[in-house]
């Protein structure tokens, strides 16, 4: 974008062709995208959003608990790649 701002997405293709594994849960990817912005400070601020139906294969109360540890771990991760590469 003209203010420097990147923004990452992705969107899942569901299809009949990808085989399902028995101990595999199938969700789709709704949304999914990073957006790096210029920090006023210096640096980037970053922010992930993630929308998954899971369809029902587990419990509510199982994927809000996981979720918020998962997307951070992603941001980490990033951070991780990111300082890598840069040093």
């Amino acid at each position: 974008l003209p203010d420097g701002t990147v923004l990452q997405a992705a969107r899942s293709c569901p299809t009949a062709a990808a085989s399902l594994a028995p101990t595999a849960v199938r969700g789709v990817v709704e949304e999914w995208a990073y957006v790096l912005a210029p920090a006023a400070a210096g640096g980037t601020d970053l922010t992930l959003v993630s929308q998954t139906d899971l369809a029902g294969y587990m419990p509510t109360a199982v994927t809000n608990r996981m979720v918020g540890p998962v997307l951070a771990d992603y941001v980490r991760a990033l951070e991780r790649v990111t300082i890598a590469r840069v040093q």
